[in-house]
């Protein structure tokens, strides 16, 4: 893995921005280092109030009408989530296209950002922890998996990624999908 990934994500990204409405909600991707590329991925806190409760997830939420546009509300969310001001020490590469939630009541726009350098990373109360997965360990035919999901209707399975400890799956597998240039599952 080297530099090649990084401007091959951000040859795949617009830098104008999707327009969003009142369904919208960004998320950072964040990446560090250009020889040895790594993304930043959250656990997000276990709370009875979130339908993400638990998940992997990237930095982001919903946006605010003070936001303006989805990089916006991508680095708004970041700085709360985890402490980075994007704006301050990282390069925007620019806009994936949106990503709708699986229930259909959420547009996502992932927003590419590279770390100039690397800093503290600060949890607030909404993430439980976080981690820096190498690229080259994320597309490793290793890293691939099968997430089985109890729902009240029985158990469904679906794609992910395992790395360490931490499964990729549902809205952010398929934002992993599209950046990296995945194969779709099957």
């Amino acid at each position: 893995m080297s530099y090649e990934v990084v401007e091959s994500i951000a040859r795949t990204l617009s830098r104008e921005a999707p327009r969003g409405g009142p369904r919208g909600a960004a998320v950072s991707v964040i990446l560090s280092g250009r020889s040895a590329p790594e993304i930043l991925f959250i656990r997000r806190a276990e709370r009875s109030n979130d339908p993400w409760s638990g998940q992997i997830a990237f930095p982001g939420g919903r946006a605010q009408p003070r936001d303006g546009d989805p990089r916006t509300t991508a680095c708004r969310e970041t700085s709360e989530e985890v402490g980075i001001d994007l704006d301050a020490v990282a390069e925007f590469l620019g806009y994936a296209g949106p990503v709708t939630t699986h229930t259909g009541a959420i547009d996502v726009v992932p927003c590419a950002f590279l770390l100039r350098a690397r800093g503290r990373v600060v949890l607030n109360d909404e993430v439980a922890s976080y981690r820096w997965a190498r690229v080259r360990d994320i597309l490793s035919k290793d890293a691939k998996t099968i997430h089985r999901l109890e729902t009240p209707g029985g158990s469904v399975e679906m794609p992910a990624i395992r790395v360490a400890d931490y499964v990729i799956w549902g809205l952010t597998y398929r934002i992993l999908v599209a950046l990296l240039g995945l194969p779709e599952p099957v």
